[in-house]
This record gives structure tokens, C-alpha cells and sequence, in this order.
């Protein structure tokens, strides 16, 4: 399940930020309660050449009777820089690339570096497919959701709009 935004992450990066992953560090976390079920994967990744470091979080959330996603976000939620010497242009270029892809939180933190390519406000990316594509399992309404929210990104990422945090539609094809 987490192949989708994985790769929309890598598409994302790609020509602008080349990363590797930082050895044996996925972790996943499953909390369950009476009504809903969100799993949690989490990865740090680490630029190449080394420098920077920064982490992503996809959570799945499901609700009962546990057989259907409601809800499902992707984030970058921490960025580190490794090397005090790395060159100010450098750093703003690796924080406006992963900007599309940060949590609210991460982007506000990171907005000073460069104003008007990271920005404050948040937008949603909904799934504009949803209204034509059936209702099938909830793996492929899943994966033609991510496939659907890439493009919307790579819409957005061409007009310039700031895409953070990612959201991806449930079956009902509405913005959770």
C-alpha cells in the first residue's frame, strides 16, 4: 500500500533531489481503536551527496467495520540538515523541493528560507477521477486515488501552487 506514494515521492524529487534510504529504519505502527484503525509508515531518507536528511510518514486510516479506507495522508514530517557547511542555496533548494510534500507544520517552520515558492497556506489535493472511476476493492480505489492526486500535484507544481500536506480522497471520492 505504501508503493503509490513512494513513488510519487521519488517522481516528485526527481532531477531536483537525489536521496537514498538511511539503512533499516521503516517503521510501522498500527493503532487500533473501537471505530477506526491508522497505520503508520514511517522512513528516513538522506540526500545524496549526504548533507540532509528527512523523514516521511504515510497514514492509512480505516474505519469500521475496518474493510474500507477513509483516509489516507502523506508527508514529509522532519528535515535535517547533516553538514553545518552546506552552502545556504543549496539548503533553500532541497526545502523548496520537498516543500510540496510537508506537513503544515514542517512548511511553516521552513517558510522564512524562501517565501514565495514555500508559502503558509496549505492546499488539499483532491481526487478529480473519483466521480468517473467505480467503486471497486478499496486497494484499487486506493491506488487509482494516488495515481490521480500524483498528476493533480504535478498540475499544481506547474502553475506553482504549494501542495502540502498531501491528501488523498476516500471511496466516496470526497477530500477527507
Amino acid at each position: 500500500m505504501a508503493a503509490p506514494a513512494i513513488l510519487a515521492l521519488r517522481i516528485g524529487l526527481m532531477g531536483k533531489v537525489n536521496y537514498k534510504d538511511c539503512g533499516p529504519n521503516w517503521d510501522l505502527e498500527v493503532r487500533l481503536s473501537a471505530n477506526s484503525v491508522v497505520v503508520s509508515h514511517t522512513k528516513r531518507e538522506q540526500t545524496i551527496p549526504p548533507g540532509c536528511e528527512f523523514v516521511w510518514r504515510l497514514q492509512i486510516h480505516f474505519s469500521a467495520p475496518y474493510t474500507q479506507i477513509a483516509q489516507v495522508e502523506f508527508n514529509v514530517i522532519d528535515v535535517t540538515f547533516t553538514d553545518e557547511n552546506m552552502e545556504e542555496e543549496k539548503r533553500v533548494k532541497i526545502v523548496e523541493s520537498l516543500s510540496q510534500f510537508m506537513s503544515t507544520e514542517l512548511r511553516d517552520r521552513y517558510a522564512a528560507m524562501s517565501p514565495s515558492k514555500i508559502g503558509r497556506t496549505s492546499s488539499h489535493i483532491s481526487n478529480e477521477a473519483s466521480n468517473t472511476t467505480s467503486t471497486a476493492s478499496s486497494s484499487s480505489s486506493s491506488s487509482s486515488s494516488s495515481s490521480s492526486a500524483t498528476s493533480s500535484q504535478q498540475h499544481q507544481e506547474q502553475q506553482g501552487a504549494p501542495t502540502s500536506p498531501t491528501r488523498l480522497a476516500n471511496d466516496s471520492g470526497t477530500t477527507q
